[in-house]
Formats: C-alpha cells, structure tokens, sequence
C-alpha cells in the first residue's frame, strides 16, 4: 500500500468515525492524541478521551462528549490523556514486550500535542 491508498482508510476509520475534525477545533494536539490512540488501540482512544473530559466511555464521541471537551483545558487534557494512555498500556498482560515502545510513543505523541498548543 501507498500513503496515498491508506490516507482515505485512516480518515474514514479512524479521523472521521472518532470525531477528531471537531476535536481539532479545539486543540490539534488533542485531535492528534485521540486520532493516534484510536488507530493503534481502535474505541479505547475515544474511550480514554471520554475519561479525561468525565463523560460517559462508550467509545463514541458525540455531542456530549465534546461539549465537555469544549470546557476543558487543552493543555489540561493532553497531559491526563498521556497518563490515562500509560496506564491502560502498563495494565496489559504483554506490557513486557511491548511496554517500552509503547511507553516511547505515548511520551512522543504527548511532546506532539504540546508544542501544538
């Protein structure tokens, strides 16, 4: 596959369907956060995001989840999201294996999301 023949796969499954146009709006950092968890880890980045704003994590990113979202922080909520992001990693039973370029990535996107504030 080509960039250009997997860009409209990642836009549709993951940019589109976890809301992360409206997500830019608020903070690129964020969209980027959310939009990088969800494709290595599917819902549970929306999921994660969910937990950092107090809604409910249903894996959807709706209405009521970005109201929320639009009263927080955005440097609040990348640094939570890395932390949430980390733990749900160090709980996973092949955190051995892989937890050290998982642990790499998580502090790389959170460096990312930062400097685009």
């Amino acid at each position: 596959l080509t960039k250009e023949d997997v860009k409209p796969i990642y836009k549709k499954n993951y940019w589109d369907r976890f809301s992360c146009d409206q997500l830019e709006n608020k903070s690129p950092g964020l969209a980027w956060r959310c939009f990088d968890m969800c494709v290595n880890s599917g819902n549970r980045g929306a999921k994660i995001l969910q937990k950092v704003v107090g809604a409910n994590p249903d894996g959807a990113i709706g209405k009521k989840t970005m109201a929320l979202v639009n009263e927080q922080d955005a440097k609040y909520m990348i640094e939570k999201y890395a932390e949430l992001r980390q733990q749900f990693y160090s709980g996973l039973k092949t955190f051995k294996t892989f937890g050290k370029g998982w642990t790499r990535r998580t502090k790389e996107t959170k460096e990312q999301s930062l400097e685009m504030l």
